[in-house]
Order: C-alpha cells, then sequence, then structure tokens
C-alpha cells in the first residue's frame, strides 16, 4: 500500500484481487475463505507510515478476530482522523511561509517584522520538517550568513543549545563554515554535539568533503588535553577517520591517527581500521592504482614531500619522519603522498599488526 492513495480503497483492492484471482489459485481461494488471514495480510500491506497503527490493528485481532467489515471501518475513521490532522497542520505552517521564504533569501527585515508579531518563531518549527528558520537559513539558504548571525543574536539566552546541534551538523554537511563559526560563538560547547546516530560535525563534514569546515573545527579542538570529549569511544574516533579517509583528505587522515592514535582502531578493536579503510577506499591514490598517461606518470614520481612538520591549514600541522632522502623537498598537495605516509606511520608504528 501507499500514502498517496486512500487505505480503505486499497483494501477493497486487496480483497477483490484475491477474489478474481481465487479460482485458479488454492492458495488465495484459502485466503479468500478464512477471513482472519485476509485482515492479517491487509494490515502487513499498511504503509510504512501507519505502523504504529498497524500494531494496534495487530493487538485487535489477537484480543477479537476482526472480519474484513470491522477492519475497513477501522481504517475508514483513522483515515478521518489523519486527514483532519494533516489540514490542521498545513493550516499552522502555512502562516510561517512568508518566514520561511525570507529565511531562505536571507531577507532580515521581513523576518524581523514577523519576529515582532510572533517573537515564538525565532525557535518555532516552521515547515513540515519541524525546520526552524535558523535551519533553513544556515542550511537552505544563500547567501544568508548575516541574516544567520542576527537570528542567533535575537535568540533568547540559553536557546542555542543542544536544538541547535542538529542545524550545525548540517551547516557542517554544506560546507557552511560561517554559520558553523555563528552558531559555536554562542554556545562554544556545541562543538562536541552528536545526534541520536552518533553524527558530530566534525564526522558530516568529513562525509560531504568540506575540508574548510572540518579543518575550522579541529583547530578548535586542537589543544583538547582530553579528547573523551570529541570521542567518547572507539567507535566514534574511527568513524572520523574513516570519512575523512573515504573523502582522500589523507594529510588530515594522518593528523588524526598522530594526534589519536585511538581513531586507527575500530570499535571491537580487531583491526586497524583506518588501514582497512585507506585500503579499500584510497587505491586511487596510490600509483599501482592509477592509469596515468606517460607524461602524468613522469611528474607523478617528482611530487616533493618534506621530513619536517607539514601545514595542513595556518594552524594545523603534522610531523612527517623523513618521507624522503632530500630534507629540503617540500610538502605539495599530492593525495599520493600524503596517503604513502599514512601508510608507513600505520606500518611503523604498530598499528598494522594490532
Amino acid at each position: 500500500m501507499v500514502d498517496d492513495e486512500s487505505v480503505v480503497d486499497q483494501a477493497y483492492k486487496i480483497s477483490r484481487m484475491v477474489a478474481d484471482h481465487a479460482k485458479s489459485c488454492p492458495r488465495l481461494h484459502m485466503v479468500l475463505n478464512d477471513k482472519v488471514e485476509l485482515v492479517n495480510v491487509i494490515i502487513e500491506k499498511l504503509p510504512v507510515s501507519w505502523e504504529d497503527y498497524a500494531a494496534t490493528l495487530k493487538d485487535l485481532q489477537m484480543q477479537k478476530e476482526l472480519s474484513f467489515g470491522a477492519l475497513v471501518n477501522h481504517l475508514r475513521v483513522e483515515e478521518k482522523k489523519r486527514a483532519q490532522d494533516q489540514k490542521v497542520e498545513e493550516k499552522e505552517y502555512s502562516r510561517y511561509l512568508p518566514l520561511y521564504k525570507a529565511a531562505i533569501r536571507g531577507d532580515w527585515a521581513t523576518a524581523e517584522r514577523f519576529f515582532d508579531q510572533d517573537p515564538g518563531a525565532v525557535t518555532a518549527p516552521i515547515n513540515e520538517f519541524s525546520r526552524t528558520a535558523l535551519f533553513v537559513a544556515a542550511v537552505h539558504g544563500r547567501n544568508t550568513n548575516d541574516f544567520v548571525k542576527k537570528l542567533v543574536d535575537k535568540m533568547p539566552p540559553g536557546s542555542v543549545d543542544v536544538v541547535c546541534g542538529s542545524v550545525l551538523n548540517w551547516a557542517a554537511f554544506v560546507g557552511n563554515t560561517e554559520a558553523v563559526k555563528v552558531i559555536l560563538s554562542k554556545n562554544p560547547s556545541l562543538v562536541y554535539y552528536r545526534d541520536d546516530n552518533k553524527w558530530t560535525p566534525f564526522t558530516m563534514a568529513a562525509t560531504n568533503g568540506m575540508r574548510d569546515t572540518l579543518l575550522y573545527l579541529l583547530e578548535l579542538v586542537k589543544n583538547d588535553e582530553d579528547s573523551s570529549k570529541l570521542f567518547p569511544d572507539e567507535e566514534s574516533a574511527a568513524f572520523l577517520l574513516g570519512h575523512t579517509i573515504g573523502s582522500e583528505y589523507y594529510d588530515i587522515a594522518l593528523y588524526l591517527v598522530k594526534k589519536y592514535p585511538l581513531s586507527a582502531f575500530s570499535a571491537q578493536n580487531i583491526s586497524a581500521f583506518g588501514l582497512t579503510s585507506l585500503a579499500t577506499k584510497a587505491t586511487s591514490a596510490f600509483k599501482s592504482g592509477t592509469h596515468n598517461r606517460w607524461w602524468q606518470r613522469i611528474i607523478y614520481a617528482y611530487v616533493p614531500v618534506k621530513s619536517v612538520d607539514c601545514i595542513i591549514s595556518q594552524t594545523l600541522t603534522v610531523l612527517v619522519e623523513n618521507p624522503v632522502d632530500d630534507p629540503n623537498q617540500v610538502m605539495g598537495r599530492s593525495s599520493y603522498n600524503w596517503a604513502r605516509l599514512l601508510v608507513e606511520y600505520f606500518c611503523n608504528s604498530g598499528l598494522s599488526s594490532i
């Protein structure tokens, strides 16, 4: 069954389909004659959005066997109730449409007038997905960071809390570093935010290849003496490393495994998770995994590296120990060099044998 068609109508269709094919199919003939089984089939076929109500119907079926007619009556009542609730919800959210459009465009003047009339709209959900004006502007808007800053400044004290964590995560995902900065300027502790699925701003930025955002976040926590807030368990550390390697940021991955050795292991601690990720996701970073033309292969061999602190960003560096014989060579942005150094670090430190 589907959501965009009446569930009652679909129940009748199933019943007619069974009746039409009952004569030629013994199994369907049994279903037709066994009303209990027909009711069970219809309950099982209810849309996913009806999952909770389907469980209620199953309980009713266990207490007292429902006839097909009784089932249809239950479905009709529930469907009517849902239609009424949807109308109320649509009416409720429709009044926020001007605010939604203002957030998308970054139109602060319109939004401010709306807030003056309805102060609660500053933090209220404004669409059917329970997104706030801050979420819409920070994640879906274009050139809306001035709007984001003014909105965050207008939010009541204490309201930039875990509720804004979702906004922070998705702003990191789309690479809106300025919005990330604005939110964290009001509540720095949100840098350690984790949602119900254990996604953090770091992993969101890494998985979508938002390098600048990821570097900014790492810079915020680089002086933390205690990494337990950033990585409360082995799984979270390995999760970030895996997504960093997946985006081919091998320089950042090398920084992570050197600063946070815990990130090199899986949650089960049975293998070198980072090395496994590198082997499975980064074959193109190595000479053997590339299909370069002859002139590209010549250039490939002369990409420079460095044997001292290598700059990843303006404030992040990673110590590379003797990657080449010539200490005067400098590290380039070649993914091959960084991937090779990452593998060497795993091997030389003994991580790969654990």
